[in-house]
């Protein structure tokens, strides 16, 4: 009897030490599954400004506890208890069951064996999930548009493949959700975050409509190394942020920086919005995934209808261009016989109808009689189809998008040794690949310098931004270039060093190719406002207009070699009654790459003041990251 007794509490007490065991196992397994990279990555943790771990989702139905956003171990009870609810239980706002609602995070903890729950239905999820049929992921770059702010930047966006028709794909995007407001106000609200971001969905073929076709941008399509249990998971995380919100800024959380968070559910690691604190331009989010080892499978672009028009022109002979400016200008030249009509010429004319009816202006008939007679003419006509080759990855080639660097020459005959910092993107004098050509974005641009001869430090610039488009003329096309800037600088023709001046400028004009597209020269005309006490000696006043004509040429001999030469001529205009005073500005620069990512730039200019000439000589050394 003893002995059963004492049995008995043998095996009460080895009772006791299993559970006790089994219980402080599954707290530690709990414990590490909170602090795990993965789970945070769901939950889209990032450090804040105080280096407190929060979630970027401000919608709160995203977490199934009051305190998820903030504390993963949190978050990650509630969704335990939550996906344990008996099958017919619907989740607040969603009305499905939890599993439904958040199905990676289901499928994530039940293979950490932390549920042992028998799978819900989710008619909805494995409706969409067929109608997606991801097999492959595609990484979309859509190159910058000079024609609105927001796209200045270029954008990004995934590409759901499903080994089908591509048009047909679904497209992902991050967007800002649209309200009606002015190009100005669009871009003040996104720059201090007065938008909300949202995931999205649309056909591929609609986004083509929208970037290549509308605004002529090229699409450059980089396919994505990832296995079918990567894109799985993407899908399904996607799934659950189709009611989530954040907020939505131009510089950091913008478009690309959200899709490095879908790419990192695919890849854990692929460690990519930690590269990006401070700022994140598209092409700079392309490069860091492409630094990857293994990351990209493929890359091919997508040409706008304005670049293959061009391209197919562009190989026309002399006696085919003077075809096609007939036909194009005359339908009716065209005539239909069996081999009279080159299949060259058909498919340049049938991709200038193309160009003219997704660019008309309003009230622009176009030609239908003579597109069917395109039409029939190109179908009468057998060739045999040649795959495009894959195309060189020169987006991946192009310079960083900040530079800092310093300068040493003289000014006005006084030497001077200086620093400078951009904040993004490019000038027209940077190495061109990936960029818009003949173009120029900065914003955040800082100049100092210091004379050692009058041993003072002065401010020369600081740009807020800077924007100059010089698309070149063609026979297809007349597009204006033009020029906005918003700075502070030192007026350099009251040669006072002290002297600050807050200018506004804007220029409009046209631009030509010369022998090729390599090189350009253009034609402008400017009208400055400046603002300043300097001005109070010279004109008694303390501001000016200062319109001028400039010539400026850039000549690109390799992608890392520019030479630019300008003549601009100033009139300083401090009362309407008329000129107050009037200089000309001569320069040139080299500006070329002698290692990677630095660059060297040589400057000369020639200035010719009302009281005589000065000249001014500078060597600037700067490095991109």
């Amino acid at each position: 009897m003893r002995r059963s007794k004492i049995n008995a509490k043998s095996q009460l007490l080895a009772f006791l030490v299993v559970l006790l065991c089994w219980t402080q196992v599954g707290a530690t397994t709990i414990q590490e599954v909170a602090q795990s990279r993965y789970w945070h990555l769901l939950l889209h943790y990032r450090n804040d400004f105080w280096g407190l771990e929060r979630s970027e989702i401000d919608s709160k139905p995203y977490f199934l506890s009051r305190i998820g956003n903030r504390e993963a171990l949190a978050e990650l009870e509630a969704s335990l208890s939550a996906f344990e609810r008996p099958a017919s239980d619907e989740l607040g706002p969603y009305q499905q069951h939890p599993q439904c609602v958040f199905p990676e995070r289901y499928r994530f903890l039940k293979a950490q064996q932390l549920l042992k729950v028998a799978d819900v239905p989710c008619p909805a999820l494995s409706k969409w999930q067929n109608g997606v049929k991801a097999k492959k992921v595609t990484l979309v770059y859509a190159a910058s548009y000079m024609g609105n702010p927001a796209s200045m930047f270029g954008h990004t966006f995934l590409r759901l493949d499903a080994g089908g028709t591509e048009i047909l794909d679904a497209g992902v995007s991050f967007d800002a959700v649209p309200e009606n407001d002015n190009k100005i106000t669009f871009a003040l609200k996104g720059l201090l975050g007065g938008y909300t971001g949202i995931f999205s969905q649309q056909p591929y073929y609609q986004k083509i409509k929208a970037y290549s076709h509308l605004e002529n941008r090229d699409l450059w399509e980089i396919e994505l190394n990832l296995t079918q249990e990567q894109v799985d998971r993407l899908v399904l995380h996607l799934w659950e942020l189709s009611n989530a919100t954040f907020d939505y800024f131009f510089f950091d959380e913008n478009c690309s920086y959200q899709l490095l968070s879908l790419l990192e559910i695919a890849n854990p690691e692929w460690d990519l919005r930690q590269q990006f604190s401070v700022m994140t331009v598209p092409i700079d989010t392309v490069r860091a995934i492409a630094k990857i080892s293994d990351s990209i499978r493929s890359v091919k672009i997508r040409k706008s209808v304005f670049s293959r028009l061009s391209d197919r022109y562009e190989s026309l002979s002399n006696p085919q261009k003077i075809k096609f400016d007939k036909i194009r200008n005359d339908g009716k030249k065209f005539v239909d016989e069996p081999g009279n009509q080159e299949l060259a010429l058909i498919d340049t004319l049938l991709d200038w109808q193309s160009y003219q009816s997704t660019n008309r202006s309003e009230g622009t008939a176009i030609d239908s009689d003579l597109e069917a007679r395109l039409l029939l003419a190109r179908a009468s006509k057998t060739v045999e189809l040649v795959s495009q080759p894959e195309a060189k990855p020169t987006i991946f080639l192009g310079h960083r998008t900040s530079k800092a660097g310093f300068f040493f020459g003289t000014e006005n005959g006084n030497e001077r040794v200086g620093i400078g910092v951009r904040g993004v993107l490019h000038d027209e004098l940077d190495p061109s690949p990936g960029y818009v050509s003949a173009s120029s974005l900065v914003i955040g641009r800082l100049n100092m310098s210091y004379f050692t001869a009058q041993k003072k430090l002065a401010l020369d610039e600081f740009t807020f931004f800077e924007i100059i488009n010089r698309p070149a003329v063609s026979a297809l096309r007349m597009p204006p270039s033009w020029a906005i800037g918003l700075k502070i600088e030192r007026p350099i023709d009251t040669q006072c060093i002290d002297c600050l001046a807050g200018s506004f400028r804007f220029g409009i004009g046209l631009t030509k190719n010369i022998g090729s597209d390599r090189s350009t020269i253009s034609l402008m005309a400017h009208i400055r406002s400046e603002v300043s006490n300097a001005f109070l000696k010279q004109f008694d006043q303390t501001y000016r207009m200062s319109p001028s004509i400039q010539a400026i040429s850039n000549f690109e001999f390799t992608n890392e070699l520019h030479v630019e030469v300008s003549a601009e001529q100033f009139w300083r205009l401090a009362r309407i009654s008329g000129v107050s005073s009037r200089d000309t500005l001569i320069s040139g620069t080299v500006a070329g790459l002698i290692l990677q990512d630095m660059e060297i730039r040589l400057r000369w200019e020639r200035r010719f003041l009302p009281d005589g000439a000065t000249t001014g000589l500078g060597v600037t050394f700067a490095h991109y990251f």
